[in-house]
């Protein structure tokens, strides 16, 4: 009886210990997963932790536009960019743009690289470099990236600033 009684703890306690282990296994894999670095591989990998952005609309140019911040928790913005895959051109970047984003802007971050993505109607730029979508209809596919962007800019409008 003896025997079998100890026989059931040293049991029990395997199994409060395996599940432990599982617990402390099944954490560590969700938080590496969470805090990974993430692939790499597009033109704006260098913009995705940017630190503020400037977010002007043609329509506002000389009114308002939208700043945020990294402070500015669950901000699609900053990080709208990554993992859309565009090919830069040969074609010289068009100038004019509806939507205009200034990563790190000098204004209010020192030290920072400018990066300026400039949306017109027919395509996207960086820095002066005309970018088109990898997909196999990219007029569609950029028309929603345009699309999604107005959207952002029409959300976050109420943190829009006054232009000085």
């Amino acid at each position: 009886m003896k025997e079998k009684l100890r026989q059931s703890l040293v049991f029990r306690l395997f199994i409060v210990v395996a599940g432990c282990l599982l617990l402390i296994s099944v954490v560590g894999v969700i938080q590496m997963i969470r805090w990974r670095e993430p692939d790499r591989g597009t033109i704006f990998d260098n913009y995705t932790y940017a630190n503020c952005a400037k977010f002007e609309y043609i329509e506002e140019e000389n009114e308002k536009y939208l700043y945020v911040d990294s402070g500015a928790t669950g901000n699609p913005l900053l990080t709208y960019f990554y993992g859309l895959k565009f090919s830069k051109t040969d074609e010289e970047a068009n100038d004019r743009w509806l939507y205009k984003i200034t990563y790190n802007w000098n204004e209010y971050c020192d030290n920072c690289e400018e990066t300026i993505v400039l949306l017109s109607e027919d395509g996207l730029s960086v820095n002066g470099f005309k970018y088109v979508p990898e997909s196999s209809d990219p007029e569609e596919y950029y028309q929603l990236v345009l699309d999604q962007i107005a959207y952002l800019y029409e959300e976050y409008g109420e943190y829009k600033e006054d232009v000085e």
